[in-house]
């Protein structure tokens, strides 16, 4: 059996379309499968974790949605075996929306998932479903923070309030929410002071300093298409961290077009660090962070932590 988890929201309500195409397929082949349709912000996660506690002989999940909608099921999968070193049962990622970017990574880049993205919707879905019929996996590493697993880009900081302030927009901006977030969260930010830890093959660094934003990375791209961590990897058993040191806001305002054409690298105020985990000691004034774009309260300490080749994803 399969259990497909869908927003409905995703890309203006492409996931209705995809969701009967796919099922199709499924129930040709006499394949069982269960489905759930997300009614709101945490429910892919919850009956993500209840059916895989209950079901037997599950022999996948399947996530059709943008990553917001993979990182709830893939956080309900990993507290439905908290103890285990392996997720027994993996994951179909099926993305509704151009701007999913783990698939990117998943690909090989931005271009590559565009190319997947042109083809129709009959074809996107027979491939899918026989990589489940042909039980085509990949391992791939699961990044968590205080133990809420993510398969992308957590951040706290600037991103994070940019990706808030989307939400709200979004109904007004459509695609272009991001990109006016991102001006109106920048008028309005101040840096924060911030002390953490990285430890790397038995080697431990403590940093303090002001910042603008830290991303913790997994994958490749965020933002709907920004290859802020190009070196990352999604099976290295490493997080990469993209650390945006203090800066004022008319250089904040240059800083998106930098990462927009893959020159960041050559701002001086950033740097990239690659650990096995992170510990984080948060200023009282950050109460929130992001993972793979879906908004978590957070105080104190942040401590994140690779699992490595933890997931098998069907390709």
């Amino acid at each position: 059996m399969y259990y497909i988890v869908a927003n409905p929201n995703s890309e203006q309500g492409s996931t209705m379309f995809l969701l009967p195409t796919l099922t199709t397929h499924l129930e040709k082949e006499g394949i069982p499968y269960d489905t759930h349709i997300t009614t709101g912000p945490g429910d892919a996660y919850e009956k993500t974790l209840k059916f895989c506690q209950k079901a037997h002989s599950l022999q996948g999940v399947i996530g059709i949605g943008g990553d917001g909608t993979l990182q709830e099921v893939t956080a309900g999968m990993v507290a439905a075996f908290p103890s285990a070193d392996k997720i027994p049962i993996p994951l179909g990622i099926f993305p509704s929306s151009t701007g999913s970017d783990f698939f990117s990574s998943v690909e090989g880049g931005k271009q590559s998932a565009g190319n997947m993205f042109k083809k129709n919707i009959d074809v996107r879905c027979r491939d899918l479903f026989e990589s489940l019929v042909n039980k085509r996996f990949r391992a791939v590493d699961i990044g968590t923070a205080n133990g809420i697993a993510f398969l992308n880009v957590a951040h706290i900081g600037l991103d994070v309030q940019i990706t808030k302030n989307a939400t709200e927009l979004k109904e007004k901006y459509d695609q272009k929410s991001y990109l006016a977030a991102t001006y109106k969260s920048i008028s309005r930010h101040k840096n924060f002071e911030l002390t953490f830890e990285t430890f790397n093959e038995g080697q431990h660094e403590k940093t303090e300093g002001k910042y603008v934003l830290l991303a913790v990375a997994n994958g490749q791209y965020y933002g709907g298409g920004m290859r802020i961590c190009p070196d990352a990897k999604i099976d290295d058993g490493k997080l990469t961290l993209c650390i945006v040191r203090a800066m004022n806001r008319l250089k904040l305002m240059m800083l998106f077009p930098f990462v927009l054409t893959e020159k960041h690298h050559l701002i001086k105020d950033m740097s990239f660090k690659e650990s096995e985990s992170v510990k984080m000691a948060l200023p009282h004034d950050i109460d929130i962070m992001s993972l793979d774009g879906n908004i978590y309260p957070c105080k104190g300490e942040i401590e994140f932590k690779i699992l490595h080749k933890a997931l098998n994803i069907f390709v």
